[in-house]
């Protein structure tokens, strides 16, 4: 007797998925990222929102991948446009570019941003297109998306929108925009978030200079003075000031959502995505936006609560410590102290040398501290201090340590740590674990000064993302040396300005504070000088 099989649904490879593609679908923000992992149907969506709109015939929109030819290779989003788009247009292929005529006289085009950032921005300037479409959006830099960004517009009332898919990636830019809609602890997608409009405005050089909130009102309140300031009242007659704050939305596409899939074999499927590298895992099996970084970093959540909650540590003497900057996109942050006790903090950026030192002489006059109480960083920016602060310490991180971190051995006296910064952020993780040998914690913080609002953060949400990079090497052995400057970039997307000017108070600690005389350090100082003054 033939065997009778249960009934099973005919699949045309054709229809979107409940959940996150139907809703990443319908969605309408300025931005839409749908993050998924290899399976979920990523490129299969982004090409089906683009079927409502061929039939304008005075519709455009464009596809960009990073190469051509990656889209046109079997499989790739041009190529699997023609199961889509096949029966309402014509399809032609050239090295430089593919191109869908639609009956109706609308057109989609695959394009790439293989060439330089001056070349790709000169190319697309005064293209008008509806829509643009990212496929891997992770890949491509923030200069080249912010170009198709602002060329997206029309005379035709159609709402314009930037569509992008990928999988997570931590070494992208993209982890700050959408850094709302990812848990910091573990790099996870936060499931309440999936598909929660957010809103944006950026005020300076890239997303990390922005105000993010959970509705158009909360990022006016931080951002009114930047878009006042670009306001035209003309444009009054035809909209808000509102309406310069950009909104979006995140979707997070779950492998158990490809029903067809998981029907043919796809828990099987998924589990050769859990093969592999840690990495690996985050980038193709569950969406995971945390570098996994195996060495430990000095100062834990714990120890950072602790400060927090220390009675203050005061003395009487007052102190300063400060990272410096200049025209460039880092903070000047200086930090006022009462012994170990932080009692006021002020910042600021994009100051030349000159209004930068008169900037910080009022801020030590204000606050009553002398000279020979602050402490800056004297690499960089900070040498045009030189004749301006009598007495104070300009730290140097590269400077031998003080003869007092060196122990004797066998005869010989061996250095403990490889520079001045080494030994600084070895007695701060001493003083904030241990001070002197009590098991308490010998640095405490105003609360006013931990619940400060910069840039739409708290002090103390800025302290607890870089307190991750305060590491020791674990490729060298013998003396201590902190992680460069170029993997502390790697981690955080920028400079650690905050946490380092309060680790600086240290080097006013040091009871022997002698003068610099490594050849070296001196040479890269007086190269930085004349690179500053020319």
């Amino acid at each position: 007797m033939k065997e009778i099989l249960p009934y099973q649904e005919e699949f045309d490879g054709m229809r979107l998925n409940d959940g996150s593609q139907v809703d990443a679908y319908l969605c309408d923000s300025d931005i839409v990222i749908y993050v998924g992992n290899r399976g979920v149907g990523k490129t299969f969506l982004m090409l089906m929102r683009e079927l409502p709109h061929i039939s304008k015939p005075y519709y455009r929109s464009i596809f960009f991948r990073k190469m051509v030819r990656d889209a046109q290779t079997a499989g790739g989003i041009a190529d699997r446009s023609t199961e889509i788009f096949g029966q309402f247009g014509v399809y032609k292929s050239s090295l430089q570019y593919t191109t869908w005529s639609f009956d109706s006289g609308a057109k989609a085009v695959f394009a790439n941003y293989s060439a330089s950032q001056d070349d790709f921005a000169e190319a697309i300037q005064g293209i008008e297109y509806y829509r643009a479409n990212i496929d891997e959006v992770t890949q491509i830099s923030e200069d080249r998306f912010n170009a198709i960004y602002s060329n997206l517009r029309n005379t035709k009332g159609e709402k314009t929108q930037m569509f992008g898919t990928c999988n997570a990636d931590p070494d992208s830019w993209i982890v700050n925009l959408i850094h709302m809609y990812i848990d910091e602890e573990t790099g996870y997608h936060i499931p309440e978030m999936n598909g929660v409009e957010t809103y944006f405005y950026q005020y300076g050089d890239n997303i990390t200079e922005s105000f993010f909130g959970l509705s158009k009102a909360s990022v006016m309140a931080h951002a009114e003075p930047y878009i006042d300031e670009m306001w035209d009242e003309e444009m009054g007659k035809y909209g808000t000031k509102f309406d310069l704050i950009q909104s979006l939305t995140v979707y997070e596409g779950k492998i158990h959502e490809n029903k067809h899939l998981m029907k043919s074999g796809g828990v099987e499927y998924y589990g050769k995505l859990l093969t592999g590298s840690l990495e690996m895992k985050g980038r193709y099996a569950r969406a995971c936006w945390k570098k996994h970084d195996t060495s430990e970093g000095l100062i834990s959540e714990g120890d950072m609560k602790r400060m927090f909650n220390t009675a203050p540590q005061t003395s009487g003497i007052r102190y300063a410590t400060m990272d410096v900057s200049g025209l460039g996109k880092d903070n000047a942050v200086i930090w006022i102290w009462d012994g170990f006790h932080i009692e006021n903090m002020y910042t600021t950026k994009g100051k030349t040398a000159k209004s930068l030192t008169d900037w910080v002489a009022r801020i030590l006059s204000r606050e009553r501290v002398q000279y020979e109480n602050f402490a800056f960083d004297a690499i960089g920016v900070g040498y045009a201090f030189t004749g301006y602060f009598e007495g104070a310490m300009g730290f140097i991180s590269n400077a031998k340590p003080s003869d007092e971190s060196k122990v004797k051995f066998d005869g010989r006296e061996l250095s403990i740590y490889k520079d001045m910064k080494a030994q600084v952020v070895g007695l701060f993780v001493d003083k904030l674990q241990n001070n002197e040998d009590s098991g308490e914690c010998g640095i405490s913080i105003s609360e006013d000064v931990i619940l400060r609002n910069i840039n739409g953060r708290t002090v103390a949400d800025i302290l607890n993302e870089e307190r991750k990079v305060i590491k020791w090497r674990s490729d060298v052995d013998g003396v201590k040396q902190v992680i460069t400057r170029k993997e502390t970039k790697r981690l955080l997307k920028r400079s650690p300005d905050f946490i380092l000017s309060i680790i600086y108070r240290m080097s006013l600690d040091i009871k022997k504070k002698s003068k610099v005389t490594d050849k070296n350090a001196k040479k890269i100082v007086r190269g930085l000088a004349r690179a500053l003054m020319s």
